[in-house]
């Protein structure tokens, strides 16, 4: 559609240290230009899913889980992906 040019979807998997994937993990997507924050809490098999996300900007991405925040991973507008993929990995809980 028209109000889609310009837009992808990012989608992912957070996982724990065992590989496992992390309910409830919050992913965090943060416009680099604007400072803009998305957020999103994974299902039961650990993926999120940004619909709507800017071609022309770049991002980064993080994941929280219980009280610990897990590596950040950055989308550059130079990647055209449409799904762009971007799993994230968070350590353990307490």
């Amino acid at each position: 559609p028209a109000e889609d040019f310009g837009a992808r979807t990012v989608q992912g998997v957070v996982t724990g240290e065992q590989g496992r994937p992390v309910e409830g993990a919050a992913v965090s997507l943060e416009n680099l230009a604007t400072s803009a924050l998305r957020s999103y809490l994974t299902q039961a098999d650990g993926r999120y899913v940004f619909h709507r996300v800017n071609n022309f900007q770049d991002y980064r991405f993080s994941a929280r889980y219980q009280g610990r925040s897990g590596e950040s991973k950055t989308l550059s507008r130079f990647d055209t992906s449409d799904p762009a993929v971007v799993n994230l990995k968070v350590p353990a809980g307490r």
